[in-house]
């Protein structure tokens, strides 16, 4: 059995290693230009259009609670997505 102490300073120093939470904090918003004009490419692509705008928000929300400031930035993504299925020669 563990004793009070023991369990004490493991909770203790749990709560000391734990990281911070910062009270501020930048939130991204992005407009996704493909997916407002149902382009079918790039970020509104059928099969990988979901994952891809999912991603760039958990990148925007990592980020954002990294910086110690509050802020909201509204960043309109404009994506020209080309897929080439032979690869330049040089």
């Amino acid at each position: 059995m563990i004793s009070r102490n023991l369990l004490f300073s493991l909770l203790s120093t749990g709560v000391a290693l734990a990281p911070s939470q910062s009270l501020a904090e930048v939130t991204f918003i992005f407009d996704f230009a493909d997916v407002t004009a149902s382009s079918g490419t790039g970020f509104d692509d059928t099969s990988e259009g979901a994952a891809r705008r999912q991603a760039l928000q958990d990148v925007g929300g990592y980020i954002g609670g990294l910086l110690n400031h509050t802020s909201t930035i509204t960043y309109t993504v404009n994506l020209k997505w080309s897929r080439k299925t032979e690869p330049e020669s040089y």
